[in-house]
């Protein structure tokens, strides 16, 4: 069975900027209030630890804000934007980097 190499250009996760989810700033920053189509990844320090994608990426951000399963909560978070994306395309592109990167909470499933 032949193979099929399909590649994409996406950028780097590690090296987006990143946001702090504590820092007063972000109250009242517009991009907080943005809607945004994209991918986001959430880090406990340095350590990538989930990535996700949403129609709507800075409220699911919100929404991530405590993590009542592991009584712990992420620290910075980055997202990229992906605003003519179809949702099978963010879905394509969420599993590219879950695979790339393989957060841990994303193989635990500890979100739904």
């Amino acid at each position: 069975m032949k193979e099929i190499e399909i590649k994409y250009k996406l950028p780097d996760l590690k090296q987006l900027e990143r946001y702090n989810i504590d820092d007063k700033r972000n109250k009242n920053e517009t991009y907080l209030t943005k809607r945004i189509q994209g991918i986001y990844a959430l880090f406990i320090n340095e350590t990538l630890v989930y990535i996700g994608k949403s129609i709507n990426v800075l409220q699911r951000i919100k929404q991530h804000k405590y993590d009542k399963y592991r009584g712990t909560s992420f620290t910075d978070f980055v997202y990229a934007k992906f605003e003519h994306a179809t949702r099978g395309e963010l879905e394509l592109y969420e599993t590219i980097y879950i695979d790339y990167y393989k957060p841990s909470w994303n193989q635990q499933k500890v979100f739904r």
